[in-house]
């Protein structure tokens, strides 16, 4: 289950933050052709045009035709019938000739050894060729390509982003682009004059279901995605409430902790140096408004592995970077699915954050820093929006709250900070 998360980089740190290797199997963004393919090429070809050259027919022909040529052909006898031809009832013996087709016959056999080593050779230089190019393939990085929506839809970093928010989503066109989507798929048949009227629930899909859903079987074929985020809260039920808690990628030891994304909201030049992002699939949509075309998509959600099933019975299918273009480019809905087994030890981690994540109007940068259990704010949690409306809540039960016991002036005679 997956109901808020957060996403805090802007789209420039968020390119080269999301710029992840090729891994085997992947299309990525690759030129057209490389040098050593055309090397590859030429040889292949040079290696054919000898084939055809040492098995050419025509050539061992004439050759044969110039041996004939020197032969003796006796007389034909008044008594051979006149269709019959001397060659085949003549007993003069080719002895000498014999001899030098035998000499031929192991002349070109010590050749086409030769020639056979030599196209073995090139053939495992080829291979090894081959090999050297997918190891760098698998080694080099595709950098995804920044579109904007299409009905231009803005993507706004956010510690605390809820369904209908515009989020960065990875897609397949060619080439790997980002490209903000809307959170909620909207279908297709939709008439409504919002995209967001349509009154159905499709912020979360069910991976189980997905074959046979009218609204997202198309989607599994063609329009795959992966949703990119720093994290995503999930609330456990406990005494007196709920405790949410951050779940986010595992970070690499002695990397930087996903509490200091914000820190790298503008990268120098070189590569990501900042936390590693959350990469969840989904599947996305096209609605065609009456102003614009609206691009949408739906989390795809799985059974909860182990380590995490004491918080939900739920989550979103992760993906590892390895399996980001093999999720967008698979050939079948069968090879996509497969993808998504629920894994026994997923890369991710949690703690415990303030409890003002669960108000959406809260857009602080402390609510993903990790709190005692229980504890119900951070220092950074806070907006200043939601703190204003919490003052003016606080105006109005003035009565019944006490002093905090350093001034016990009511919170309507106190000075605004």
């Amino acid at each position: 289950m997956c109901g808020r998360f957060a996403c805090t980089l802007d789209p420039v740190s968020l390119v080269v933050a999301c710029t992840f290797a090729r891994g085997k199997g992947g299309k990525g963004n690759r030129k057209e052709i490389t040098k050593k393919e055309i090397k590859k090429k030429e040889i292949k070809r040079e290696e054919k045009e000898k084939e055809v050259k040492e098995e050419d027919p025509a050539e061992f022909g004439e050759e044969d035709d110039s041996f004939l040529l020197g032969a003796t052909i006796p007389a034909v006898d008044p008594f051979t019938p006149k269709q019959h031809t001397s060659f085949l009832y003549s007993p003069f013996k080719l002895e000498p000739v014999k001899e030098e087709v035998a000499a031929f016959e192991e002349e070109d056999e010590g050749f086409l050894l030769e020639a056979s080593m030599t196209v073995e050779e090139s053939l495992a230089n080829v291979e090894e060729e081959e090999e050297e190019e997918e190891e760098e393939e698998e080694r080099s990085e595709v950098v995804p390509v920044w579109r904007d929506a299409p009905c231009g839809g803005q993507y706004r970093p956010s510690t605390n982003t809820p369904p209908s928010s515009y989020t960065p989503v990875l897609v397949w066109r060619g080439e790997v682009q980002v490209e903000p989507m809307l959170w909620g798929m909207v279908p297709p048949w939709h008439r409504g004059a919002a995209p967001t009227s349509h009154g159905l629930s499709t912020s979360n899909a069910r991976v189980e279901g997905v074959q046979e859903s009218k609204l997202y079987s198309g989607c599994l074929r063609s329009r795959r995605c992966v949703v990119v985020c720093d994290g995503y809260y999930e609330w456990q039920k406990v005494e007196g409430g709920k405790q949410p808690f951050f779940v986010y990628r595992r970070q690499e030891e002695g990397g930087p902790g996903i509490e200091r994304m914000r820190e790298f909201t503008s990268p120098g030049p070189g590569p990501w140096r900042g936390p590693r992002h959350l990469y969840m699939a989904g599947l996305y949509n096209s609605w065609e408004g009456e102003a614009a075309t609206v691009h949408s998509y739906s989390l795809l959600t799985t059974e909860a592995a182990p380590p995490l099933a004491w918080l939900h019975h739920r989550m979103p299918c992760i993906l590892e970077e390895s399996s980001i273009l093999p999720w967008l480019t698979a050939a079948s809905p069968a090879a996509a699915l497969a993808l998504l087994g629920t894994p026994a030890e997923p890369a991710v981690a949690w703690h415990p954050v303030t409890r003002e994540v669960g108000n959406v109007r809260n857009q602080g940068e402390g609510l993903v820093d990790r709190v005692e259990p229980g504890q119900v704010t951070s220092k950074a949690a806070v907006s200043k929006g939601s703190k204003s409306i919490m003052d003016m809540w606080l105006k109005k039960g003035s009565k019944e709250v006490p002093g905090d016991g350093e001034n016990k002036e009511p919170p309507s005679k106190r000075r605004k900070s």
